[in-house]
């Protein structure tokens, strides 16, 4: 993969080559659009957001042109601008401030916005899934096969508006993240590591998580339609779980014991178990936010 940061760093118009040949690649398999975002982070984070928009356009313009001659349609133009242009303001604040959770917490904002849009734009979130898993279901049993069963149908369909949230916030971090790890191993090696134990999110977010939390369990007690809040709230236990696994590898760090066979299964537990490991890393990064773990409060006061 760092052959891939070398290569990017040649210039300007070769990083826009490779993310372009990634973005098309990514209509055939979808995660190779992280390698296409890590390549447009690096690019904001070594050369400035000028550079990196300039090679945004290009892959817009590229990739979005070979989705429309495929579909005729101008959505291969759209997903990609609303992809890639989110990574560039993401990569532009981390640049200047340093600091990873400033960053993911704007991400967290994209997503927001994101997850506001799918709701404004479809009035019933669950129906619409619920519809487009049962033309599915229908297609599987036309062809002699069992894909899920009624109540197992409503179950699924009443997590995928959560889950699309999830994906949005993971590919933003991932690719952001990538493309702060490629440009630390080739310019600063360690630094990704040092800058990711001192992962803090901003002590205003903690008092906002505070509020939705309280404003959700008024409205689930009254049996009211909590909806964006619920969102809200999901995105604030993405971020806390990372400040929480930022703590855990600060302790590991600190300590230096071997913890590659404890990350191994964290991370295996919470691909497996996102919900309860997930939670739990949430807890300790709230725990966190108020004690100071760390003792970064001076640093970022």
């Amino acid at each position: 993969m760092l052959s891939i940061a070398r290569l990017a760093m040649r210039g300007p118009l070769v990083a826009a080559v490779l993310a372009t040949v990634y973005a098309v690649l990514a209509q055939l398999f979808d995660p190779f659009l992280l390698v296409c975002g890590a390549i447009v982070s690096l690019s904001a984070l070594r050369h400035g957001d000028s550079a990196a928009l300039q090679i945004l356009v290009s892959v817009v313009l590229a990739a979005g042109s070979i989705a429309f001659f495929v579909t005729k349609g101008f959505s291969g133009y759209v997903l990609l601008a609303g992809a890639l242009l989110p990574l560039v303001v993401l990569a532009t604040v981390l640049r200047r401030t340093e600091n990873q959770g400033i960053a993911l917490s704007i991400a967290a904002l994209f997503a927001l916005g994101f997850a506001a849009y799918a709701r404004y734009s479809v009035p019933n979130v669950d129906e619409y899934w619920m519809r487009r898993l049962q033309e599915f279901n229908d297609a599987v049993e036309h062809q002699g096969g069992q894909f899920l069963d009624a109540e197992q149908l409503s179950a699924v369909a009443s997590m995928m508006h959560a889950s699309t949230i999830l994906l949005v916030m993971l590919f933003l971090t991932l690719s952001l993240f990538l493309g702060r790890w490629w440009q630390a191993s080739l310019y600063n090696p360690g630094g990704f590591g040092t800058e990711f134990r001192k992962f803090v999110l901003p002590k205003s977010l903690m008092i906002g998580a505070a509020a939705v939390s309280l404003v959700s369990l008024v409205a689930l007690r009254s049996n009211g339609e909590i909806a964006l809040i619920g969102d809200m709230l999901l995105l604030a236990v993405i971020l806390f779980a990372m400040q929480g696994l930022a703590v855990v590898h600060h302790r590991a760090h600190v300590k230096e014991f071997a913890a590659r066979p404890m990350f191994v299964c964290l991370y295996i537990f919470l691909v497996i178990l996102p919900h309860i490991f997930g939670f739990l890393l949430a807890i300790v990064g709230i725990a966190d936010n108020v004690v100071d773990f760390r003792r970064l409060r001076s640093e970022y006061s």
